[in-house]
């Protein structure tokens, strides 16, 4: 996540500071860089849950999923993953 919140700094948070850039487009610049991050981490199979939960049109590339389909499907992905993991390291002790 560090590289990410470096990019938030850099396109949007030090603009909006400087008073370069205005509050909508701070929020622009900042949620690029988190949505590429989710995207990247979430498993297409949950995408495909949220965004067919949403009732809306099949996006026709990544920038166009909503942001109300991607963190459900990234939370949900990371919670997978974690009881994966738990369950793994929990296997060695029965």
């Amino acid at each position: 996540m560090q590289p990410v919140w470096q990019r938030i700094h850099q396109e949007a948070l030090a603009p909006y500071q400087r008073h370069e850039i205005g509050g909508d487009e701070f929020l622009t610049r900042a949620t690029k860089p988190v949505r590429d991050f989710m995207l990247k981490h979430t498993r297409k199979k949950d995408l495909a849950l949220f965004v067919a939960m949403g009732q809306t049109e099949k996006p026709q590339n990544p920038d166009a999923v909503a942001l109300t389909s991607i963190i459900p499907a990234f939370a949900i992905s990371e919670l997978k993953t974690a009881f994966e993991i738990g369950f793994v390291l929990y296997i060695p002790f029965i």
